[in-house]
């Protein structure tokens, strides 16, 4: 790849490539593969509509046979010529297609039965909202809607009025956002393919480095879109003893913790189903071996845990916050997980945080199997 010099801050320089996103895009590819093992497909055109220098759509197309176009858009024509040029040394040239455009408008011309593609790609300069509507409009039914986030202070909690703002969500901050993080932006996701009388189905949604990245798929049908919409709902949460609680319907919100008495925050709405199909994860696990991975260790580790993680309940308990807060030392992640489940509790690790376990059981239960 051809690229400019860095520049101290992404947004300045005069064609963005960000190398640090190389495990992003090695998840992307996977997870097109993956897509292509149980939808099937040949022929399939896809729009990087922010390519920057083209890293991402030139692997799509370099890595993936089944692709036979792949649009790089962008509003910057330096960047362009990068691209191009990138195309031509990559030898896919014939499968690229350079546009210059605005990504909303080039999403929106595309819009048309005849035109739309099997996935689009955001990869924005902090949130892809503003593209969510023209990115569903131009995506075929089962293909892949992709979103990278990097707003991780407004997902977060940490700017709450920008979260209301852009996600239409109440955030405040906790040890597990940036789980919340990735459930805000899914919940926005499958609001706005809801206006469209579409369903949009999470299969691989996950946080790492500094962004949410979330892959969901299209379907049709008034039953599906009411299934997804009926697993977006609210977090109780407590900021001083750690108590959190899922809630399907507002009605169910306790106002004061059952715990320690102090008044309780709720949060949301948020996605409150699973981040990741099963199906999707072992065949991504499988597939390792037939693409170029730079951190090919790093990936296989991260996909066990997702694969782990598939049928676990919502938001994850920090065990150092815990002890921290109870002052006692760190008991080991998978000894808590044992026990966790010898107490009839589902508890599994996650891909977002280390020391963390995800888990059915209550705070005071987590407290207790941690104590010495």
């Amino acid at each position: 790849m051809l690229a400019p010099k860095p520049a101290h801050a992404p947004s300045k320089a005069i064609a963005f490539y960000n190398p640090r996103m190389a495990f992003n895009r090695d998840i992307s590819v996977l997870t097109l593969k993956a897509h292509i093992k149980i939808v099937s497909g040949e022929g399939l055109r896809i729009c990087d509509a922010m390519t920057g220098v083209g890293a991402r759509g030139i692997r799509y197309a370099r890595e993936v046979e089944e692709v036979s176009e792949v649009v790089l858009n962008d509003l910057n024509p330096i960047a362009l010529q990068f691209a191009e040029y990138n195309s031509h040394l990559n030898k896919v040239n014939e499968k690229t297609r350079i546009v210059h455009d605005e990504a909303n408008r080039a999403l929106s011309l595309a819009s048309t039965p005849d035109s739309r593609f099997d996935l689009v790609d955001l990869d924005p300069f902090g949130t892809p909202v503003p593209y969510i509507d023209s990115g569903v409009r131009a995506l075929k039914i089962e293909g892949i809607f992709a979103a990278t986030a990097t707003d991780l202070p407004v997902l977060q909690g940490i700017h709450p009025r920008a979260a209301d703002r852009r996600y239409g969500a109440s955030i405040y901050p906790t040890d597990y956002g940036h789980e919340l993080a990735i459930r805000v932006l899914i919940q926005k996701i499958i609001r706005v393919a809801a206006a469209h009388e579409l369903a949009s189905y999470p299969i691989f949604c996950y946080y790492a480095d500094h962004y949410v990245r979330v892959n969901l798929t299209l379907k049709r049908g008034k039953e599906n879109i009411n299934s997804l919409l009926d697993q977006i709902g609210y977090v109780e949460h407590c900021h001083e003893c750690g108590y959190r609680k899922s809630l399907l319907h507002l009605n169910e919100f306790s106002k004061l913790c059952p715990i320690c008495r102090r008044e309780l925050k709720l949060i949301g709405p948020v996605w409150l189903g699973p981040l990741f199909d099963e199906t999707y994860c072992r065949n991504m696990l499988g597939l390792v071996a037939t693409v170029p991975l730079r951190e090919e260790n790093r990936i296989r580790k991260f996909l066990s845990l997702t694969l782990e993680e598939v049928n676990s309940p919502a938001l994850f308990y920090s065990l150092s916050s815990i002890c921290d807060r109870l002052n006692i030392p760190q008991k080991g992640l998978l000894g808590v997980v044992d026990d966790l489940r010898k107490l009839g509790y589902r508890a599994s690790r996650t891909h977002i945080k280390g020391d963390a376990v995800k888990t059915d059981a209550p705070i005071n239960v987590v407290e207790e199997v941690l104590k010495p």
